[in-house]
């Protein structure tokens, strides 16, 4: 029992860890975030668009804008915290792994944690690229929402 005990009170203080290291990687991203470089950033592709003679009044109104914005730092919270779900599986499956002592049983259960956290980590990774994709689309205008329809910018 007493085993139990210190085994429970160190996963504990490690899930605290990583609840901290998540915690604090939010603050810095939203502090980032307040950066100025993807202004400078638009700014210069305007006056490279422009002098190439592409129209480059295409503005996003406020509220179209900030939807993005929540919606890409939903979406960056929650893949963030499915990454840290990714970190703390494979360092339990190690940790079975390692501690299986030869038993068949328990190093087969460890591969198929391994296996099943890669298999979730490539479906999260499929999940940002796709949603920075549309994200990015809606953003530069490629992709605009109408009343009822969606219209695609199509080059000329």
């Amino acid at each position: 029992m007493n085993k139990n005990k210190r085994l429970f009170i160190k996963l504990k203080f490690i899930a605290v860890i990583f609840f901290c290291i998540f915690v604090t990687s939010q603050i810095a991203s939203v502090s980032f975030a307040a950066d100025n470089s993807a202004t400078l950033f638009n700014n210069g592709l305007k006056k490279v668009g422009g002098g190439a003679g592409y129209d480059n009044s295409l503005q996003l109104d406020q509220a179209e804008n900030k939807l993005i914005q929540i919606s890409g730092s939903v979406i960056q919270t929650l893949l963030s915290f499915l990454g840290v779900i990714f970190l703390i599986l494979m360092v339990y499956a190690g940790f079975i792994w390692m501690t299986a002592k030869g038993d068949q049983q328990k190093v087969q259960k460890a591969k198929d944690i391994l296996t099943n956290s890669l298999i979730g980590l490539i479906i999260v990774m499929a999940a940002y690229a796709i949603s920075y994709f549309i994200i990015s689309a809606i953003d530069t205008g490629i992709i605009s929402f109408d009343s009822s329809t969606v219209t695609t910018q199509t080059s000329q």
